[in-house]
């Protein structure tokens, strides 16, 4: 679970107070230095974040000396108004922002309290903007200005940021054993590892050296620049490390790319060989195509002769049946008509008129009976030719 706005306020507090409770126990003029310098950054980023304006007060605090009369004073003043700004703040203000505010709510202003110091200067800029929007475009580009000018250093010629310095604990000497993270070498001596101003003011470089001897001046000297050669070798033992590593990696990468290039130059091969094969196959299959639409009009054609000699044989064909047809009627009725005369003998004078009317009537029937069967089929002829016979 992250910390809420109010333990992070708090703790916020608690180390301003052990800011100002070192440097007034402070033995020398360097450790007061240092935690005025702490104090410092501390106070800017909480008031930044906390929109309390103690900036003119900061400018002239970070500019005295702790050996100057007036800093004491200065400090008094402004850690009376810190106290009477935390203790309001802790006792009425943070109270009712927590309840205000859900646990998670207030998780989540601490996180971007957090943030908000992260982005702000660690000193004062009384030339800077003071009005909104300039201010924040300021501050972000005095932030990491001020943090660079500021690097915590350690006896084992290992340097770290102030950020990174403050996270590991190796900015206060007396929060317990201190590790450098670099090599693993305690850091037991006050000394062992302190914050270095990197860009000094002229009268730091006039003061800092001054009462030495020149034998002790030297021995510094000699000590920084074995600190200096150090981190020129490591940066350039980094520096051949990285080539080395981005060396074989673009190696690596250059035969992978290659490999890509090959399967691919293979791929695209074999899917143009695919793709002639295809394109035979379709010459081949228009071309059967083809073959079949020839085909299949030549056997149109010969079906439509096979129909055409059809229709002709069954005309012949129902012309013959209905020529048997007509002859056997046509002899039927010759007997029919033959017979009853040589019945008839002894009828009257009527009945050959009666008989040769229905002989023409029999004729005549037949010669219907024989103009209807050449218009219909030879079905139709069973029909008609099974009535008289019956």
């Amino acid at each position: 679970m992250g910390e809420t706005i109010s333990e992070a306020l708090g703790n916020d507090h608690k180390y301003l107070d052990h800011c100002y409770e070192q440097i007034k126990a402070g033995a020398d003029l360097e450790t007061k230095t240092q935690w005025r310098n702490q104090l410092t950054w501390a106070l800017a980023r909480h008031a930044i974040s906390d929109e309390l304006t103690v900036k003119e007060d900061l400018n002239i605090l970070q500019n005295l000396s702790p050996d100057d009369p007036k800093f004491d004073p200065l400090l008094e003043r402004l850690m009376q108004d810190l106290r009477h700004h935390i203790e309001h703040e802790s006792n009425e203000d943070m109270p009712r922002l927590e309840k205000a505010l859900s646990k998670e709510e207030s998780q989540a202003v601490a996180r971007s309290f957090q943030r908000t110091k992260m982005i702000t200067p660690t000193r004062s800029h009384p030339s800077a903007p003071n009005r909104p929007y300039f201010e924040n475009v300021a501050a972000l580009l005095a932030a990491p200005i001020d943090k660079e000018a500021h690097q915590l250093t350690t006896t084992t010629s290992h340097i770290f940021c102030i950020s990174c310095s403050d996270g590991l604990g190796l900015s206060n000497s007396n929060g317990g054993a201190r590790i450098c993270p670099a090599c693993e070498t305690h850091l037991i001596n006050p000394d062992d590892a302190v914050v270095t101003q990197l860009n000094p003011t002229e009268d730091y470089k006039t003061s800092v050296l001054s009462g030495l001897s020149p034998g002790i001046i030297m021995e510094c000297a000699g000590r920084g620049l074995a600190f200096y050669s150090y981190q020129t070798t490591q940066e350039i033992v980094y520096q051949e490390f990285l080539a080395k590593s981005l060396t074989e990696k673009y190696s690596t990468l250059s035969s992978q790319m290659d490999k890509i290039i090959n399967d691919a130059n293979a791929e695209i091969t074999n899917l143009r060989e695919k793709l002639s094969a295809v394109h035979t196959d379709q010459k081949h299959l228009e071309q059967k195509n083809h073959e079949l639409v020839t085909a299949y009009k030549e056997k149109s054609r010969s079906q439509q002769q096979i129909q055409k000699l059809y229709q002709s044989l069954k005309s012949q064909v129902m012309a013959s049946h209905v020529q048997t047809a007509a002859s056997d009627d046509a002899e039927n009725t010759l007997q029919t008509v033959t017979g009853s005369r040589l019945i008839d003998r002894l009828g009257t004078s009527r009945a050959p008129q009666s008989q040769y009317a229905q002989f023409s009537a029999g004729h005549r029937g037949a010669e219907q009976i024989h103009s209807r069967q050449r218009s219909s089929g030879s079905g139709g002829i069973t029909a008609q030719y099974s009535g008289p016979a019956g």
